[in-house]
């Protein structure tokens, strides 16, 4: 499969902060999630992998979680995800947000620290390739689809071991160097995608 991202996906040098950080209550530094909470998304695993990296080096930040089913009040996933923030204490660390501006959104891709993809299953993971494409750095599942997109320009983990997933996570958020060596290969990794590429993927598998 070749899809692409929108272009107006970008990195933005810049950018006044302060509208965003007030509207949504947000402390900085924060890395980022954006996406479903559906088992197959893994969130609660991450939220898992937070508590470890706050046991052993502190978590001095915040998870922002931006997607709709934030608001959904009888999704399982979701009271489980609500639930387990509480009972860990994590309401500090974690913002749950539903919805957000496209404006705003590319804004959060350009102001986090990292982007966290724990995908257990994907068609495809667009919402890495927009990150990359606004030069966020990139820590996500070592599943096939998800290496397929981010290539040789994100950190992997396990997804089904919140061991690896919170030493890796913990990595890429401590070590400025390697953020900055994952969010030069992103950009450049995410040239290799464009819809015009799509369309010309698509006119060849219909004329054989």
């Amino acid at each position: 499969m070749h899809l692409a991202a929108s272009d107006v996906f970008r990195k933005i040098d810049g950018i006044d902060k302060k509208p965003l950080l007030k509207k949504y209550h947000l402390k900085e530094p924060f890395i980022l999630y954006v996406g479903g909470l559906d088992y197959r998304k893994n969130v609660l695993n991450l939220l898992k992998a937070v508590v470890l990296i706050r046991e052993k080096d502190g978590f001095p930040y915040q998870l922002v979680i931006i997607g709709k089913d934030v608001s959904r009040k009888n999704m399982p996933e979701a009271l489980e995800i609500k639930g387990f923030i509480a009972k860990e204490n994590l309401w500090s660390n974690v913002k749950l947000i539903d919805f957000v501006t496209g404006d705003e959104l590319i804004k959060f891709y350009n102001l986090a620290k990292i982007f966290v993809f724990p995908s257990l299953y994907e068609g495809y993971g667009l919402p890495v390739l927009e990150a990359m494409q606004c030069g966020t750095p990139v820590a996500c599942s070592n599943i096939l689809s998800v290496k397929e997109v981010a290539g040789d320009a994100a950190l992997y983990f396990d997804p089904d071991t919140t061991e690896n997933m919170s030493k890796e996570i913990n990595t890429l958020i401590n070590n400025v160097d390697l953020r900055e060596e994952l969010r030069k290969k992103g950009l450049q990794q995410a040239k290799k995608f464009s819809w015009k590429k799509a369309a010309d993927v698509a006119y060849d598998s219909f004329k054989r």
